[in-house]
C-alpha cells in the first residue's frame, strides 16, 4: 500500500469523511485529494504531516512497508465489526420502534 492509499485510509478512520478530514488538516477537500490515493499528484510535505500526526497517524505505517504500527487490514476488518455491531444495535432499534406501533 503506498503513502496516499495510506494517507486516504487513516483520514477515513480518524475523520469518517474526507470532508471532515480537509477541515482538520485546514485544507480544502480538493487540495487534500491531490495527497491521496494510489496515484496522489503530490507528495504531503512536512506542515500537512505534522498535522497528520497530530491527529495520530502512526509515522512508522504511513512510511514503511513493515507493519509496525496500524495494520490496514486490521484497521478495515475492526470498522467492519464495528459497523455489524452498530447494525445490529439499529436493527434492534428499529424492531422496539416497530413493536410500539403495532
Amino acid at each position: 500500500m503506498e503513502i496516499g492509499e495510506k494517507l486516504e485510509l487513516f483520514l477515513i478512520k480518524k475523520c469518517g469523511s474526507l470532508k471532515s478530514a480537509a477541515e482538520a488538516l485546514g485544507k480544502s477537500a480538493p487540495d487534500l485529494s491531490r495527497y491521496l490515493g494510489p496515484h496522489p499528484t503530490r507528495g504531503p510535505g512536512s506542515p500537512l504531516l505534522k498535522r497528520v500526526y497530530e491527529l495520530g497517524c502512526d509515522m512508522n505505517w504511513l512510511f514503511n512497508n513493515s507493519e509496525t504500527g496500524t495494520d490496514p487490514v486490521s484497521v478495515l476488518l475492526n470498522e467492519i465489526e464495528t459497523l455489524r455491531k452498530e447494525n445490529r444495535n439499529l436493527s434492534e432499534k428499529i424492531n422496539r420502534i416497530e413493536r410500539l406501533l403495532k
